[in-house]
């Protein structure tokens, strides 16, 4: 069997576990075998080659890298740590969920934007999906009071900003303050108007602030239900600066 070779784990080498195949005695061990492992993590598991050198002999005389084990434990380290990495971030939900106000938050921001689409387009379909179509909505205005959805959809999106304006576009010129107490918030923002008149295409421009009131309800979610605007602060006598 000269010449004839075996190969088994060096950690099982090592800490004594190693079967010595019938007929090799191993008439030694290398008391620095450990000592002379290079410290190299891609190199910390190696093979042994023992060859039979004599009938009572057996001696370790070759170290063999086995890069290609390593290389697969650490690209499955690899797969695992990026598993849970992507895993880690929680959803949406799950922050909206643990903080139910910053949910609503996000909620009524989205409405008010598709208010003031609704009323760039002068659309009172789409300003349905924002208000409540019920009687006890209201709109102040400083040409008017609307009370109900009807008469919303009517006078201000209809008569004031369809009739009156060829086109329109409102849009935030602030942050927009959102304020919720529990199924109600109120919101703040000052806005700004630029339109043409329908009448003779003169340009149209103001600025303003705004308040919203919003309901959550039952099966329909938030819903807007008052609307107040007006121009900005002015401190000339008679405008209730006393």
């Amino acid at each position: 069997m000269s010449g004839s070779s075996l190969r088994w784990a060096t950690n099982e080498a090592l800490n004594g576990s190693a079967i010595v195949p019938q007929g090799l005695k191993p008439s030694f061990i290398l008391a620095d075998f450990a000592a002379r492992l290079k410290p190299c993590p891609f190199k910390t598991i190696k093979y042994l080659e023992i060859s039979r050198t004599a009938p009572s002999r057996c001696q370790y005389n070759q170290i063999v890298p086995m890069e290609r084990e390593m290389h697969r434990r650490l690209f499955a380290t690899f797969i695992a740590c990026f598993v849970l990495e992507c895993a880690a971030p929680a959803s949406f939900s799950q922050i909206a969920a643990a903080n139910p106000d910053a949910q609503a938050t996000a909620e009524i921001r989205a409405l008010v934007d598709r208010y003031m689409k609704s009323i760039d387009a002068a659309d009172p379909a789409l300003g349905a999906t924002v208000w409540s179509p019920t009687p006890d909505v209201s709109f102040i205005n400083p040409v008017g009071h609307e009370h109900g959805w009807d008469e919303i959809a009517s006078e201000v999106y209809g008569k004031l900003m369809g009739q009156t304006f060829s086109q329109r576009t409102l849009k935030n010129c602030s942050d927009i303050a959102v304020h919720v107490y529990g199924d109600a918030a109120v919101v703040e923002f000052d806005w700004d108007f630029v339109a043409a008149m329908r009448s003779n295409g003169a340009p149209v421009h103001s600025t303003g602030r705004e308040s919203q009131v919003y309901v959550k309800l039952p099966g329909k979610g938030w819903r807007l239900v008052h609307v107040h605007y007006s121009g900005p602060p002015v401190s000339e006598p008679g405008n209730g600066n006393f």
